[in-house]
């Protein structure tokens, strides 16, 4: 494909815009990339290839490319801007713009070279990266890249998504990238009767703050816990149950899980509970990934939340008119009110850190209902695997044997 992306010069670089600017394809990517200029308010840009000047704005922009022919166009079009004969794969800057645009170029470069390139972007912006990248599934004479490749190569570069839009029918998809790790802010959520718990929490996480339950009342406190969030302005809340038991280094281990798989829109548990299937912690081993995925929080000892949704929930948690649940009053339904009135209806995925990074003292409910002693159940452990622990998987079941009586019995191996 070296070729292809070797081409544009002469006649194909001054006609080039002209041919294709009146296309849905070109409309479309322009749509797309401006939104997303719009959204992040750079002050310095990197665009290369840059082409004809396509996206230039009102921010200061140093325009690259290896055709002196596109360079003489771009520069009809502004010729304020810095433009610069150059390789993409040779690029020597390091933190100098805000973001770096690169559209229409990775559709001609291997798996080695999409590495490289990405790493080269990465390293020459502060903050954001606008990629126009063809997937797998689409019909052309590009190069497709497997997702999973792509997002491999994300993540090896410290990278998330922000967004990510469709732009044309060929699989063409357009991602607006960020290079920083989330931001996350911290409380603890605790009863009057257990601030023996609340000091033992507070050696571990010195300065954190405490929201306490003063009306008895688990979601009145959860909605002073989320507004705590709200109000610290971080990327995620991370909310610590007063009963809750934390893995040595909690905030490293849990901030890294987090920033490991890198979706803005979900929400991360660090307790896998034994009420779950363990056998999800068996398949997930066998698969090498350290986290189960489900559509419920199932138990919130604690676990990180997206913050720019917290305002969202708390209206649709307190909307009466939610017809699929229990009326708030009842406390028994308060643990799984996030759960059945808005993770249902929002669909969020929820990954379980494995192993556990939060282990459970007792639980919740013997604070308000007297089901059982706090005290006699405060040894109990809850949490199937929690760091720092072995995990054994099960013997493999390794055949069937068929008896003369042709039933059919199932046997282990040892």
């Amino acid at each position: 494909m070296k070729e292809k992306r070797s081409s544009y010069f002469g006649s194909v670089a001054s006609s080039y815009e002209q041919e294709r600017k009146d296309t849905e394809q070109w409309k479309k990517e322009q749509e797309i990339v401006e939104s997303y200029l719009n959204e992040i308010k750079p002050n310095r840009v990197l665009d290369i290839p840059v082409g004809t000047g396509r996206f230039f704005g009102s921010y200061e922009t140093v325009g690259i490319d290896i055709s002196l022919d596109m360079l003489e166009e771009a520069e009809k079009k502004d010729g304020n801007k810095k433009l610069r004969l150059g390789d993409i794969f040779n690029l020597n800057y390091k933190d100098e713009f805000d973001v770096a645009i690169c559209m229409r170029f990775l559709n001609w470069v291997d798996l080695e070279e999409l590495k490289k390139v990405i790493a080269n972007l990465t390293r020459a912006t502060k903050k954001f990266l606008i990629l126009g990248i063809h997937l797998e599934g689409g019909k052309g004479e590009v190069i497709f890249h497997k997702e999973e490749d792509v997002e491999a190569i994300f993540k090896n570069n410290g990278l998330r998504v922000i967004k990510k839009e469709l732009a044309r029918e060929d699989n063409y998809f357009i991602y607006l990238l960020s290079k920083s790790s989330f931001t996350f802010s911290y409380n603890i959520m605790a009863h009057p009767k257990r601030k023996k718990y609340v000091k033992q929490l507070k050696k571990k996480l010195p300065g954190i703050k405490v929201i306490w339950d003063t009306k008895n009342n688990i979601w009145d406190t959860r909605k002073k816990c989320l507004r705590n969030h709200i109000r610290q302005g971080c990327d995620f809340g991370i909310t610590i149950q007063d009963d809750a038991i934390l893995c040595d280094n909690f905030k490293e281990k849990a901030e890294a899980f987090v920033n490991s798989i890198g979706k803005p829109e979900a929400v991360y548990n660090f307790f896998y509970s034994k009420r779950i299937n363990r056998n999800l912690i068996d398949d997930a081993v066998r698969a090498g990934v350290n986290y189960v995925e489900l559509k419920m929080i199932l138990q919130e000892i604690c676990f990180a939340f997206p913050t720019h949704l917290m305002r969202e929930m708390i209206k649709t948690c307190d909307d009466p008119k939610k017809k699929h649940i229990k009326p708030i009053e009842d406390l028994a339904e308060a643990d799984w009110v996030m759960d059945f009135r808005y993770m249902c209806d929002k669909k969020l995925s929820v990954y379980f850190s494995l192993p556990s990074l939060i282990d459970h003292k007792c639980a919740a409910s013997s604070l308000y209902y007297g089901k059982m002693s706090v005290e006699k159940r405060a040894e109990e452990r809850t949490a199937w695997w929690f760091d720092g622990e072995k995990w054994e998987l099960p013997p493999a079941p390794q055949g069937i044997r068929v008896l003369p009586k042709k039933r059919k019995v199932r046997f282990y191996v040892q």
